[in-house]
């Protein structure tokens, strides 16, 4: 692991009044670096030490990231002096090339900022857990479970969904076009294009049978984009099962989407997340 830099931006971010625990942050060439340290009771025989950093892995070859190149995101972990390495799961997640941002002037990739600001609130939330029962293999476990992103596990069922539509609809072109387009975008796009070429009556249709044929997409996005101002909508599970979360996108569903029941849409996130535990 490279050394901690000596300049930079300083930032206490925690302060525990039971274990007097504080983190520092330091900003450094697009790197983040954390280190953790924690005040115990003179009993406890060893004083737990975890930092860990976000970076470009400079090692490897550089990969295409959304049409130009680009070193991959790596993440180390670092416990009483002993560093992990893994690849890091936002960074493989938005290199897919449906995440993509479309705009007037064209295609361009998605904000590395918006990954590193994702990794620090996973990472940050992972490490105060478990910094007096830290086992790597558990921490690792545990972050690819909370990061994954539930918006792209219900993507490719919602993109069957708009294809059975029209091909229910008498509109094969169409069905093909959801699903080849569905491989280089998102489902957001796409219903965004789909409301100005449809006719008002097919795309309200559209709309309407997906609460009752499709997984909850539509509501779960307009709920992120309603809380989050990034340029691609990211919810993982550590996110939904934040305090106050589902209780707030139960008020939203009830006041913005109130054709989908409640109930259901809950029971089928719950069930989706219990699938990767």
């Amino acid at each position: 692991m490279a050394d901690v830099p000596t300049h930079g931006k300083y930032i206490w971010l925690t302060k525990d009044s039971t274990n007097d625990m504080l983190m520092q942050t330091y900003y450094h060439n697009k790197a983040i670096f954390f280190i953790f340290a924690i005040t115990i009771s003179p009993s406890m025989k060893k004083i737990p030490k975890i930092s860990y950093k976000v970076y470009p892995n400079t090692r490897l070859k550089p990969v295409w990231f959304h049409g130009r190149q680009q070193y991959p995101i790596y993440i180390v972990v670092v416990y009483n002096r002993t560093p992990t390495y893994f690849k890091s799961y936002y960074f493989d997640l938005l290199t897919h090339p449906k995440y993509a941002i479309h705009s007037v002037i064209g295609r361009k990739e998605p904000v590395i900022d918006d990954i590193l600001k994702k990794e620090q609130e996973l990472l940050e939330y992972l490490v105060e857990k478990y910094i007096l029962d830290f086992e790597i293999e558990r921490f690792k476990q545990e972050y690819f479970r909370l990061g994954r992103d539930l918006l792209f596990e219900i993507e490719e069922s919602f993109q069957r969904y708009m294809a059975t539509f029209f091909h229910d609809e008498g509109l094969p072109v169409f069905a093909s076009l959801v699903s080849e387009g569905g491989k280089h975008t998102t489902s957001e796009n796409i219903l965004h294009d789909l409301k100005v070429v449809l006719k008002v009556d097919s795309f309200k249709k559209l709309m309407e049978n997906a609460a009752f044929y499709a997984p909850p997409y539509v509501p779960l996005c307009a709920f992120i984009r309603s809380r989050q101002k990034t340029s691609i909508p990211l919810f993982s599970i550590l996110d939904w099962e934040s305090e106050g979360i589902q209780k707030e996108f139960r008020r939203f569903i009830i006041s913005s989407y109130p054709n989908y029941d409640v109930e259901l849409t809950e029971n089928y996130l719950a069930k989706l997340v219990t699938s990767f535990c």
